[in-house]
């Protein structure tokens, strides 16, 4: 789960640094006129509370830390936040399936590390 977490951490700033450098690949992820909306509003709360929780949460499972189950879960919860936006952002669904699928699975995988979490720390 630690490294799940700190693998997820990782691409999200990777994500976002990619996002700005190169433009052009935004059509990909972004409904058309979105993109500049979307990086300017969420690539600093994404960066820092799902990056940084998740890198903290990574830290804190490593280290057998009792604090690590419930960051564990505001990891899991900031990144329903950001799934729902994105999907919202592109509706109707399907508009955009990558990033649709993208953020299922890395709400899907949050979950579950946090339940993983959760249950390993019982």
């Amino acid at each position: 789960m630690a490294v799940y977490f700190l693998f997820q951490s990782l691409a999200t700033f990777a994500w976002y640094a990619w996002m700005f450098l190169v433009p052009a690949h935004r059509d990909v992820f972004f409904a058309p006129g979105t993109a500049d909306v979307v990086l300017g509003k969420f690539s600093v709360p994404d960066n820092i509370v799902f990056g940084g929780a998740g890198l903290a949460t990574s830290c804190l499972l490593w280290m057998g830390s009792r604090w690590a189950v419930p960051l564990a879960w505001v990891t899991a919860g900031a990144g329903a936040y950001a799934c729902f936006g994105a999907i919202m952002i592109n509706w109707p669904i399907g508009q955009r399936p990558a990033a649709d699928v993208m953020m299922a699975l890395t709400l899907a995988g949050s979950a579950l590390s946090a339940f993983l979490a959760t249950r390993a720390h019982e």
